[in-house]
């Protein structure tokens, strides 16, 4: 279970991070206005498999 989230909130940060780079392009700059928002679920991830023994 541990491996999952470490996963997970891996995947949250580099989309966090592909939807950032985006601010500048003219078709996708909604994703670059919005990039934060996987970033408390990265944080939880991260936190619970900090928290999980197995």
């Amino acid at each position: 279970m541990r491996v999952l989230f470490i996963i997970l909130g891996a995947l949250c940060l580099i989309g966090a991070a592909v939807m950032y780079s985006f601010r500048n392009d003219s078709h996708l700059s909604e994703l670059g206005d919005v990039w934060w928002i996987p970033l408390p679920l990265a944080v939880a991830s991260i936190i619970v498999a900090a928290r999980s023994r197995s």
